[in-house]
């Protein structure tokens, strides 16, 4: 018998699904179909995978033809893998939570920890499982993300508990790939109007101002509870400032990770990682290599230069003062080999350093080789933790390519007139008012969007409420 006279074939466009139909010649046939014919006929239209056993039976049996068509193949999506999660045993930790900035007074919490004090500790990832067509099409899932940040200064590892320990008194310094335990001195900005030259080589909080010529520096985090004049701030970890920052057009303060501030006026901020500001930027000049979250005000007048995407509620004001922003090119290729061959000259610096050390130890009676000793652990203390430094910067740009941030502007309220928007060799002045829209370069024409386009404004943040 053709089993084809009486039935044929559908798939849907998605490939997940396979339907069998009966034909005109249907009602012709007299008893039960064969159900190894049925399953040909399925298999003949290269579906083989997820036949539904019942419904051949019921096709087998059909004795009438309002029953069609029948579902006789089902395919399987994938089961996606799941994040590793990291829980911290610190309070305060928390710099952002998903798509929402902690509050600045949280942020202002000093992480003090002991020696020996479990910090934080992972869960690895969970892995995913693939799904399949009817037509035996395999639909990959996704992979899991580990999302363990390096150990860094001053912290220990423990594979066995999957948790971070702190290998000093200290306070804690956390970044996106980095944790780091840091020596902690604490100054009233009394006593820094006095010395007004400061380098730690740990953390810094400052209880108080940070007045005009004070010229401060130190190798973990700087934390300021008041306001930045027209002074000079860096730090080699990130910086918090729980006011503000007033710089006269002179005062400069940077960051190797991300900088958070309550207000910029005529300052100056470099930034590695992100400017987060709670309220107005107003007449400065920043250059940031990843994103600008003007969270809750305004940027009026100056120049950014932004490596990722800013996000503010107005850009310029009625005024139509200038307000220019400037996305740079970012070579993620060329500084990720530069850091892969930074990385191997640390590697084979440490190398040798361990066989000197060994040379050494056969001599350690000898003056002269316990002072070398000396020096030698100390070169290897310092090549271990700027190994540890580049290897979490690897981290942090692979991650950048995955996350493939796009270049753009975000307006939450108004887009002024005299606002110069420009995409490295790719310039537009703004010449009438916009609201709510985003400003992004596509295949080479700077176009505006409204923002209710994007779907669920996935690359928002927002301040937590109070």
């Amino acid at each position: 018998m053709k089993i084809n006279k009486y039935f044929y074939i559908t798939i849907s466009d998605d490939d997940m699904s396979a339907y069998i139909h009966c034909t005109n010649y249907f009602s012709e046939h007299n008893g039960p179909f064969d159900q190894v014919d049925i399953i040909r006929l399925i298999n003949s239209y290269k579906v083989s995978y997820g036949i539904i056993s019942e419904a051949v039976t019921e096709v087998a049996n059909a004795t009438s033809e309002d029953k069609f068509p029948i579902q006789v193949a089902k395919g399987t999506l994938p089961v996606h893998g799941i994040d590793g999660s990291i829980t911290f045993h610190v309070h305060g930790h928390v710099l952002s939570r998903g798509r929402k900035v902690a509050q600045f007074k949280e942020l202002m919490e000093i992480l003090k920890v002991n020696k020996g004090d479990k910090i934080a500790t992972i869960s690895e990832p969970i892995a995913g499982k693939d799904g399949s067509t009817v037509t035996q099409k395999v639909i990959r899932a996704s992979v899991g993300k580990n999302v363990g940040p390096l150990p860094g200064s001053n912290v220990h590892f423990v594979d066995a508990e999957k948790a971070y320990y702190a290998g000093i008194d200290g306070e804690i310094s956390i970044q996106e790939n980095l944790i780091d335990v840091q020596t902690l001195e604490e100054i009233t900005s009394e006593e820094l109007k006095i010395k007004r030259r400061l380098h730690v080589e740990g953390s810094l909080i400052i209880h108080g101002d940070v007045t005009t010529n004070c010229d401060i520096s130190a190798v973990g985090d700087i934390k300021i509870f008041g306001i930045v004049e027209a002074a000079t701030v860096e730090a080699g970890g990130s910086v918090f400032v729980s006011e503000g920052f007033s710089g006269m057009n002179k005062g400069k303060v940077s960051a190797k990770a991300n900088v958070f501030l309550g207000y910029m006026n005529q300052g100056k901020v470099l930034a590695g990682n992100n400017l987060y500001v709670e309220n107005s930027i107003v007449h400065s000049i920043m250059d940031v290599h990843g994103s600008v979250y003007c969270l809750r005000g305004n940027i009026i007048g100056g120049r950014l230069t932004i490596g990722e995407l800013v996000q503010a509620k107005d850009f310029g004001n009625r005024l139509s003062t200038e307000t220019i922003i400037f996305f740079k090119h970012k070579d993620t290729a060329s500084d990720e080999q530069q850091l892969l061959d930074e990385k191997k000259a640390l590697e084979h610096t440490l190398k040798q350093l361990e066989l000197v050390g060994e040379n050494l130890e056969k001599n350690k009676n000898d003056l002269q080789a316990r002072i070398m000793l000396l020096k030698q652990r100390n070169s290897k203390e310092k090549t271990v933790n700027d190994l540890k430094i580049v290897e979490s910067k690897i981290v942090q740009l692979q991650k950048e390519l995955q996350r493939d941030v796009k270049q753009q502007i975000f307006v939450k309220g108004t887009l002024f007139s005299n606002v110069i928007v420009q995409f490295g060799r790719y310039k537009q002045k703004i010449n009438q008012v916009h609201h709510e829209v985003s400003v992004v370069l596509d295949h080479n024409e700077i176009k505006i969007r409204a923002l209710k386009e994007l779907h669920n404004g996935a690359d928002y943040f927002e301040l937590e409420s109070s």
